[in-house]
């Protein structure tokens, strides 16, 4: 019989813990396994023969302490009304595997996993997370973050504030080819307020201020030029007309 000896006191013995590396002469290699972290232990080879056991000369190291992981946050990028992209580097596991990261956010400074969280797998390095269902025109704080057996820890917080709904920007174009009955305008909507434009065209009346709730048509969506076409007009009749979105 032949293997290594431990034990967390000095000259080890095989009533001690010991692996069993086969038997014979030459070199072996022994894996010490269930130890405990930042530990102390002792160790020698062993060999046994029929006239008994002899050990090897003693060495003695300690096990790495479990710390928490190192985590840093990434820029927060991407910003919209609802969303935003952000991340963060796992640069160190704390000498234990990192069995979840990823990024927490509230409306609160020092956000942590007991608050909004992305999951983003495990382990060290870069990962990139996408944070939604955000209120717009509203200021968010952010940290990513990293688990280990020992713990959660965080990485710098970054705050950002999503991007405020406003009013689309549209601009009415000439009124050309006009006839007894009909005309064409259009317009161009040159901003979307940070939401998609759903509706646009050109909306006409007899009186000044046309809305919505007078003749339109319907000419698509989102943002850029449109052409219009006004029907069933009356002839020799003034119109007022404006470019919606």
């Amino acid at each position: 019989a032949r293997g290594v000896c431990w034990s967390t006191n000095p000259n080890p013995t095989i009533n001690d813990n010991k692996t069993s590396d086969g038997s014979g002469t030459g070199d072996f290699t022994s894996n010490l396994t269930n130890l405990t972290e930042n530990t102390t232990y002792y160790v020698r080879a062993y060999a046994t023969n029929e006239k008994g056991t002899s050990y090897g000369e003693e060495k003695s190291f300690k096990t790495l302490e479990i710390t928490m992981p190192a985590v840093a946050t990434s820029s927060v990028t991407d910003i919209t009304t609802t969303s935003a992209k952000c991340g963060g580097n796992v640069t160190s596991d704390g000498n234990c595997a990192v069995t979840a990261r990823g990024v927490c956010w509230s409306t609160n400074p020092n956000p942590t996993i007991n608050d909004n969280k992305t999951t983003d797998g495990s382990g060290t390095g870069s990962f990139t997370s996408n944070l939604t269902n955000l209120t717009e025109n509203t200021a968010y704080y952010v940290r990513a973050y990293a688990t280990n057996e020992k713990g959660t820890s965080y990485g710098e917080e970054k705050s950002f504030k999503t991007l405020e709904i406003t009013m689309p920007a549209v601009a009415t174009s000439s009124v050309t080819d006009i006839t007894t009955t009909s005309a064409k305008c259009g317009g161009n909507v040159t901003s979307d307020g940070n939401c998609a434009v759903t509706a646009r065209g050109v909306c006409w009346s007899t009186n000044p201020n046309p809305t919505i709730n007078d003749n339109k048509t319907s000419d698509g969506s989102g943002t850029g030029d449109f052409t219009s076409n006004l029907t069933n007009l009356t002839e020799n009749t003034t119109y007022y007309v404006r470019a919606y979105a």
